[in-house]
């Protein structure tokens, strides 16, 4: 499965945002509705921040994978797929993973662009004792001491691998490397479309590779910076959101508080 889901791995994007006159297409649903699943074809290019093709990367469209060849580019013909939105997530190793919704009906071939952020170096951090962390542009992130777990539900008392990059909500280029589309489902189940005052993604690994999130209880403290240009407008509180493959949602837990310029 994608290393992308909520807590799970914490690979995690937070989106703050959503003023209520920003709010679209809002639509009440009781309950999870069925999906739809429709015959088609896609095709599609996975590049990295520089616009050179990614190879080998995963490719995963509901239940059908593939890889990209040399140029980045791949194909599923004839699959199965739900019906007006279907989610592809890719993942390579190196790269925070990544997703894209597509348009999608019976019988059509679609094209889809993926692009890919690297991780970079990661940050260590003894789990036993805990630590505060920085990354370029102003994101902070507080471990706790022992707030790990590793997939089993031990606790994790080693070294952990932290990744995490701060994603400006002012860049022309956010909408191609976050994951899936401002598409949300806020705590009643109705359906919205956010804006957003920042992201970050962030991922945790033994020294292995190895998944880690937190504890059942535990919680972390992330800093997220405001840019200058947004932050007269930017609210004193606003919902924290993450982003749920499983769901193809941002869904909403908890909130964002504003101190100084950073939330």
């Amino acid at each position: 499965m994608s290393r992308i889901y909520f807590f799970c791995f914490f690979t995690l994007l937070l989106l703050a945002g959503c003023r209520k006159n920003e709010l679209i297409d809002k639509v009440t649903v009781d309950e999870e509705p069925p999906k739809i699943l429709v015959l088609s074809s896609f095709k599609g290019k996975v590049l990295d921040e520089n616009g050179q093709p990614v190879s080998g990367a995963v490719v995963r469209i509901y239940q059908e994978t593939t890889l990209t060849n040399a140029n980045g580019l791949f194909e599923f013909k004839n699959i199965k797929a739900p019906k007006d939105a279907a989610l592809v997530q890719v993942e390579k190793n190196g790269y925070f993973s990544g997703s894209a919704i597509s348009g999608n009906r019976s019988g059509a071939q679609q094209y889809v662009r993926v692009t890919l952020m690297p991780k970079g170096s990661a940050q260590t951090v003894d789990a036993s004792a805990g630590a505060t962390l920085s990354w370029p542009g102003g994101l902070r992130i507080n471990i706790p001491p022992n707030s790990l777990r590793r997939a089993d539900g031990s606790t994790f008392n080693g070294q952990a691998r932290v990744f995490a990059r701060w994603l400006d909500p002012t860049d022309s280029a956010l909408g191609g490397i976050m994951p899936g589309a401002l598409m949300a489902r806020d705590a009643d189940g109705d359906e919205i479309v956010l804006s957003t005052f920042g992201m970050a993604a962030l991922e945790l690994s033994d020294a292995a590779g190895q998944e880690l999130s937190l504890r059942d209880g535990a919680s972390a403290e992330m800093q997220i910076p405001i840019p200058d240009e947004l932050l007269a407008s930017a609210p004193d509180e606003i919902p924290l959101w993450y982003f749920d493959l499983e769901k193809e949602r941002w869904l909403q837990e908890g909130v964002c508080k504003k101190s100084g310029s950073m939330y």
